[in-house]
């Protein structure tokens, strides 16, 4: 496995070392947890593991995957494009988590090389250049993915980016750790 992430629901979405995208199953909440001498495990380890890696049996490859909060899912593809999961609908754990088929919202004016989402609709991504970049209307449920194109936020030289629950977003610039907190889109 090379990349992957999951969402406030429990759902993993991956990128193999073949960049083949790939979800987990049978995964499912659990608050039956206790505590033993190397940190937290679930009585029922079962339903934290989840069954089984679906592949995605689709031409969409990724070098970098992301899971908001929302349950929303973007993937970077090989070649620095943007790929968005669409049909995912509710914050469940169940079918709707994980959609039905991809949507290219490759940007027209950058090449992506790492893409973070979180809560409060953010979505952020840092480009093959460094830069880094913030998509604009996005909205819930209607339209996500919002414009196509995200706007340039900072030239710096940027990586490793995160968004917290309340839109927080953390990365290295320049390898140093930054934060950018109470970024209102």
């Amino acid at each position: 496995m090379n990349d992957l992430d999951v969402g406030r629901d429990g759902m993993v979405w991956g990128c193999t070392g073949a960049n083949k995208l790939v979800y987990r199953t049978g995964i499912a909440g659990s608050n039956d947890l206790s505590e033993d001498d190397n940190g937290w495990v679930a009585r029922n380890a079962e339903i934290v593991h989840g069954d089984n890696w679906m592949v995605e049996d689709v031409a969409e490859r990724c070098v970098n995957v992301a899971v908001c909060t929302s349950g929303h899912v973007w993937a970077v593809t090989p070649s620095g494009g943007v790929v968005f999961r669409q049909g995912i609908i509710a914050s469940t754990h169940d079918r709707d988590l994980v959609g039905a088929g991809w949507s290219n919202e490759s940007p027209e004016n950058m090449q992506a090389a790492e893409v973070a989402c979180g809560g409060n609709r953010q979505v952020w991504m840092t480009g093959n250049d460094g830069k880094l970049y913030h998509k604009t209307a996005t909205q819930d449920f209607t339209r996500p993915q919002g414009e196509r194109n995200p706007d340039l936020f900072d030239d710096g030289s940027w990586s490793s980016i995160s968004v917290g629950e309340n839109g927080q977003v953390f990365g290295l610039n320049a390898g140093k750790a930054t934060a950018r907190v109470g970024y209102d889109a």
